[in-house]
């Protein structure tokens, strides 16, 4: 072009040169789209499938990995494999760099000769330097990767524990340590960071200085040769080809930690599929003929010999983890099919340890475990449910298919749940939320006890099922089911029960007792009821007036409104966007850090153009004496880019970008922090998580790419449009039609993306939940032979949440085409504009225009891709502000008096009149009046949604009061702050708070105040210091007398280990939450709240405990919520509730004589 401009041609030649010119744009432009075009298409092809490939991989090992694994599948869900997906997206491009490398480099070859040598020669002397930082970036990436993993492992546990940890005041404490982690996180992003402001500076010195120190050694030689200075047409052919050449070494350069993110991703995925898998050891019985029945009794005494049996131990010594000591040795068990099976024992003497083993979880180190059925029903002490309908959780994955409607009515009925369902407002199909926070606690588990029986399968295991129920519901179940008519009865099912319910052991056709590592015991009932061991005591203790049992675990009520979908009712700026997310975000960096960074990018892009325009100066100068002064400015003004380019660039990134996310994750923490308790029975966990995990992530690693991006390319886009007009004023004759062209692409590219960016962010929580409910129930699953079910469930959630992802992708290949059709139109426009007005332009502005246009092409690409980009990046941002907008803080105006330190210092309460609910259209309690003085000891009772839990939320603030007072020592709690009230009363909660993560000493001390003498008496005292420091003894779990137990290990190294090197049964977690409690007497005051802390330990253990409860918490009032109301028959007052209402108070031994009593009715008298 500079040629035909700059070189005197004839009327014929310039026809047959500007047909050669039309020609070979419209090849070239109109090529490079096509092929372009066809490359995306590959891309997005690659890039899809090795996303659905690494989700399907990683859930299938989900579904079969062993104790430890290698990293959490949810992490890798949410960082590394959308690392590997853009890594994928950005291949293509280096590959097809190092081509047009290759080709550039014959190019400027031949125009300047040894001289082409320069460019090559300043990247590697820039790589050298850059060796080192790119060295560190895998290790960083992988430090930063770790630390996002440990916030996301802190939220999910935080999420999964909310309400236990609102109830025990802990909030601020969890929201702390999520902060801490977070801040750790960020300085391993702005390490990160600060590593790819080095690489940019890197290459910004090889884009700046390239063509700088090229031309300069060009025109030095030239003049050393006795030729002429530089010219025009050699200087800007030169400089286009050096973009040529030193664009695919910046593009590689910039690809580089892209890659090693990928690189690393990959890594921690191999590790965790590398981890060792679940091995089933369980021996396939034939089931076909009878095996020697191993007892203590005489054989010949058992009925059903002849039958075969469901399941047989021989010889096993089982550990409850692979680096725990053995808690059974050497036991023999047999159970013949179609029987009902009691298991019973102390707390810790491994009878979930022995179920798992008959589930194929664990494998015995010697010995055998054989069963009739490799697919088990079974039910966890803590219920495992997924978010879904009653009736989808009891049909299970077989939903798929027909329900059997008969057999599923008989279900309901037999466990008891046909009133409930009927009380719930759309019946069956009434969603319970995630975890069935909508359930009560005995809902919970006669539902997870519908999903067995429901699944027909010939062996169930049942781990303590009937804990959480009062004693009409377990009556009902236990006659239904178990009882000589019951209906797994007459269909043969073989039983194995874990229970501390000793009153039921008669209707038993096998009983197993465990203790001190072996079977003490096994046997009929009639075998060992004639023995002295412990059945006999339990009869001798029972005798023949065996005490009914009361209440509901966990007493909550039936709510009846089935979780809402906030998702729905937030982010209504999908389809116009809204300018105000701008605000609200870089509200976050300030404004005057703002402004600094804009006037960074703006005076990077004024140097740019000044220096072109200078080139032209310089060339049009020719071979004057002036040509050092030229070559010194032209190296100045590239110096000048190149620093106020890394000088925005470093702001943002290691200052405002930093700074940002920090205020951005707070505010999200805050808002879940403040959440009301109905919040998170309505919301689900993995659409929390979301914002927590994959949100931040984009806020983190996308959105500031995007400002920077936007930012820099639209201030280069004016300033290259600006050149192109005034090195070629007549190609402004086509700006009309570009604007109209460039309007038309953004309105509907903008509009349809932006939509579909909502829709890809909104599905992405499909697949988190799909992975969550795989981690959580993963026992249940594999028990229950529904691995391939569920791995079809995640096939589902992956197509489902790719949809919105494959249309993106397709959208930007559309974009680019279009913007490359557009770029070859207003390149055939300059063509035409040059051939008709040749004759009054000049070489140093047609080589501005050519170096401009070839540039303008990627960068207003660029432009429209990052700006569209920042506006589904900022989508995200828009989901935070509605989320903060929306969800209203559970705090009240009124409510900042702050009680004194010592407050409550006598622990009376009182209750006038008080009505209270979970939410505006239901009412828990009614009108309830209390008076309750220091120091006594209240036990509280009723049945299944009589509102004994309301009671105690209601004390806590974590229901609302629509009226009336609740006060403690006089003090209005409505004026009191929700956090401080929690904070300063001794809570112990059904569900004990364990956060694996943490050493001993942080879950027992959050404050980190208490001597560790204190702790470790204290852990004494509940028989657990014995578990703790015998770790690798082989009775880990026994809890023998204290006083005859000898330190194992160093008291120090045993406190400052994670707890999740001590597996725990349900019952020594709930010891391990009444030491915590035992401990914050002395941070707190003299309220103890109990919310059925002892419904997963036997009588014995639960004896110790009502024991340490009167004798430490002595002066302490305690409010007791009871299922076994034997518990609180020394209390000084019991409270009977019935329909949220207080209808019996007094003595208990007053209550027990009263004719027609409520608690004398409970007792079943």
């Amino acid at each position: 072009m500079i040629a035909f401009v700059t070189t005197p041609l004839s009327s014929e030649e310039q026809r047959s040169e500007a047909l050669k010119l039309l020609v070979s744009v419209v090849v070239v432009f109109v090529g490079f789209a096509i092929g372009n075009g066809f490359a995306d298409i590959a891309m997005i092809k690659a890039s899809l499938a090795v996303k659905g490939a690494l989700v399907g991989i990683i859930h299938e090992k989900a579904l079969t990995v062993g104790d430890k694994p290698q990293g959490s599948p949810v992490t890798l869900l949410s960082n590394d494999i959308a690392d590997i997906k853009n890594a994928v997206e950005h291949f293509h491009r280096v590959v097809l760099s190092a081509f047009q490398l290759a080709v550039g480099m014959c190019l400027l070859a031949a125009k300047l000769e040894w001289v082409c040598l320069v460019p090559i020669a300043i990247v590697i002397a820039t790589s050298q330097g850059s060796k080192h930082v790119a060295a560190n970036l895998g290790p960083k990436q992988q430090e930063w990767s770790g630390a996002t993993e440990k916030r996301i492992s802190l939220i999910t546990a935080s999420l999964e524990h909310m309400k236990t940890i609102k109830m025990m005041g802990m909030s601020e404490h969890m929201a702390s340590k999520i902060k801490s982690a977070r801040e750790d996180e960020l300085k391993c992003n702005t390490s990160f960071n600060f590593t790819i402001v080095v690489i940019t500076f890197v290459s910004g010195i090889v884009k700046n200085f390239s063509p700088v120190i090229t031309l300069a050694i060009y025109a030095v030689q030239a003049r050393l040769r006795g030729q002429d200075g530089l010219d025009t047409n050699t200087a800007f052919t030169a400089v286009a080809i050096i973009t040529l050449v030193t664009q695919p070494m910046i593009t590689m350069m910039v690809a580089l930690p892209t890659l090693l993110s990928a690189m690393t991703g990959f890594d921690r995925i191999q590790k965790y599929l590398l981890s060792p898998s679940f091995e089933d050891k369980r021996v396939l019985t034939d089931s076909q003929g009878p095996w020697s029945v191993k007892l203590n009794g005489d054989p010949d005494d058992l009925p059903g010999q002849d039958a075969p049996f469901a399941i047989e131990i021989q010889g096993a010594t089982i550990r409850p983890a692979p680096d725990a000591g053995p808690v059974l040795k050497s036991i023999d068990i047999s159970i013949p099919e179609g029987s009902l099976a009691f298991c019973a024992g102390a707390v810790g003497t491994g009878k979930t340890t022995l179920a798992r083993a008959i589930l194929g979880e664990i494998s015995p180190d010697c010995g055998v475990v054989r069963t009739s059925s490799h697919t088990i029903g079974y039910c966890a002490q803590s219920a495992w449910l997924t978010n879904g309908t009653v009736q989808q959780l009891i049909c299970g994955p077989s939903r798929s298919k027909d329900i059997d409607e008969q057999w599923y009515q008989k279900v309901v009925y037999a466990c008891d749940l046909t009133d409930d369902i009927q009380r719930m407002s759309k019946g069956d199909q009434t969603v319970i939320g995630s975890g069935g926070v909508v359930l009560s606690g005995g809902q919970r588990q006669r539902v997870a006890l519908a999903r067995a029986v429901y699944s027909k399968l010939k062996i169930l295991v049942l781990d303590d099922v009937l804990s959480a129920l009062d004693a009409q519901t377990e009556a009902h179940i236990v006659e239904r089911l178990l009882g000589t008519n019951g209906l797994l009865r007459n269909t043969g099912v073989t039983v194995f029960l874990i229970t501390h319910t000793t009153q039921h052991f008669p209707l038993a056709d096998y009983i197993v007792v465990l203790n001190d590592g072996h079977v003490s015991e096994q046997g009929t009932w009639d075998q060992l009821r004639t023995q002295s061991g412990y059945i006999s005591k339990v009869i001798l203790h029972e005798g023949d007036k065996r005490l009914h049992e009361g209440g509901d675990a966990e007493g909550a009520e039936v709510k009846t409104s089935a979780p809402a979908e906030p998702e729905r009712s937030m982010d209504r700026v999908r389809q116009k966007g809204d300018r105000s997310l701008y605000s609200y975000y870089f509200s976050t960096m300030g404004y005057f850090n703002v402004s600094l960074m804009v006037s960074g990018m703006a005076l990077m892009s004024v140097f740019s153009m000044v220096t072109q325009y200078w080139l032209k100066w310089w060339t049009d100068a020719g071979g004057s004496g002036e040509q050092w002064s030229y070559i010194a400015v032209y190296i100045l003004l590239a110096a000048a880019t190149l620093i106020t380019n890394i000088g925005w660039v470093f702001l943002l990134l290691v200052i405002l970008a930093p700074k940002a996310s920090k205020e951005l994750h707070q505010r999200l923490l805050r808002t879940v922090v403040d959440a009301p308790l109905s919040f998170f029975t309505a919301a689900d966990i993995g659409t929390t998580l979301t914002r927590f995990s994959q949100d931040l992530k984009q806020i983190d690693r996308m959105l500031p790419g995007s400002v920077a991006g936007t930012g820099l390319n639209l201030f280069r886009l004016i300033g290259q449009l600006l050149l192109l007009f005034a090195a070629q004023r007549y190609i402004g004759l086509t700006f009309p039609f570009l604007m109209l062209a460039l309007y038309g692409v953004q309105l509907f590219y903008l509009h349809t993306t932006r939509q579909l960016r909502w829709l890809e962010m909104e599905s992405a929580s499909l697949v988190s939940n799909s992975f969550l409910d795989t981690v959580q129930g993963l026992t249940t699953i594999r028990a229950f032979g529904w691995e391939d079910a569920f791995a079809a469930d995640n096939s589902r959630c992956l197509d489902t949440s790719q949809k919105p992802d494959y249309n993106i992708m397709y959208l930007q290949t559309w974009l680019h085409f279009a913007m490359d059709l557009t770029i070859a139109g207003l390149a055939l426009s300059f063509v035409v504009v040059t051939v008709l007005f040749r004759d009054s332009l000049s070489g140093g502005e047609m080589g501005i225009a050519m170096n401009v246009l070839l540039s303008a092409s990627i960068t207003l690409l660029v432009v429209l891709e990052t700006w569209t980009h920042l506006e589904s990046a900022l989508g995200v941002i828009s989901r935070i502000k509605s989320f903060e907008k929306e969800v209203d803080p559970e705090s009240k105006p009124g409510e900042d008096h702050q009680p004194p330190a010592t407050w409550p210092e006598e622990g009376t309460v009182r209750f006038e009149e008080t009505i209270a609910g979970y939410n505006v259209e239901s009412t828990a309690l009614n009108r309830i009046s209390l008076q309750i003085s220091a120091g006594e000891k209240i036990g509280i009772c009723g049945r299944t949604g009589s509102g004994k839990s309301s009671l105690l939320l209601s004390l806590l603030r974590l229901i609302e009061l629509s009226s009336g007072t609740i006060a403690i020592d006089d003090l209005d709690l409505q004026t009191l702050p929700r956090e401080t009230i929690r904070s300063r009363i001794i809570t112990i909660p059904q569900d004990p708070l364990l956060m694996k993560s943490d050493t001993l000493r942080e879950n027992l001390d959050p404050t980190g105040t208490i001597p560790d003498e204190e702790i470790i008496a204290t852990l004494e005292k509940v028989r657990l210091w014995h578990v703790f420091t015998s770790r690798d003894s082989t009775a880990q779990t026994q809890i023998p007398d204290p006083s005859s137990v000898e330190i194992a290990i160093q008291p120090e190294t045993c406190l400052d280990a994670a707890l999740k090197d001590y597996p725990l049964s349900t019952g020594e977690q709930q010891m391990f939450s009444l030491a915590r409690a035992m401990l914050m007497r002395f941070t707190r005051g003299k309220l103890v709240i109990l919310d059925e802390a002892t419904s997963n330990i036997d009588k014995e253990t639960d004896a110790l405990i009502q024991q340490l409860l009167r004798v430490e918490f002595q002066g302490y009032t305690v409010l007791t919520v009871a299922h076994r109301l034997n518990t609180i028959l020394d209390s000084d007052k019991v409270v009977v509730l019935d329909q949220g209402r207080v209808v019996e108070v007094g003595a208990p031994r007053e209550l027990v004589e009263r004719e027609n009593g409520a608690f004398r009715g409970l007792l079943g008298k």
